[in-house]
Formats: structure tokens, sequence, C-alpha cells
């Protein structure tokens, strides 16, 4: 549901900026936005850490007692 809610703000945003008269600026911004969800789906939504630094550190987190 958030994914949708970002979306419709995102395509929101691009008409207001072609209807305030700035269309240079929305094409450009939609192209850019655009790519940048491309290379997410590419990465699979990755951090850029690998499975074997994501496990170290969880199990690290995982060691650590509860607060007191």
């Amino acid at each position: 549901m958030r994914h949708l809610l970002a979306l419709v703000a995102s395509v929101a945003a691009v008409a207001a900026l072609w209807w305030a008269g700035f269309p240079v600026l929305a094409v450009f911004l939609a192209v850019v936005c655009g790519l940048a969800g491309l290379l997410y789906l590419i990465a699979g939504g990755s951090d850029g850490r690998t499975a074997l630094e994501r496990e170290g550190h969880e199990r690290r987190l995982r060691d650590i007692p509860p607060p007191s």
C-alpha cells in the first residue's frame, strides 16, 4: 500500500509541474525517477550488502542481550 501511495504522489508531482508550465522539468523528473525505479527492480531491493554481510550483522544483533 505504501508503494501505491508513493506512486500516486509521484504522478501528481509530475502532473503539477506540467500544469504549472514546466514541461521540461516534468519530463526530466519522470525520466530520472523511472530510471531509478528500474535500477531498484534490477537490484531486487538490495541495500548493497551481500547475504554473508547481512547474516553476520544480524548474528551480532541477535547475540546482544535485551536491555534491562
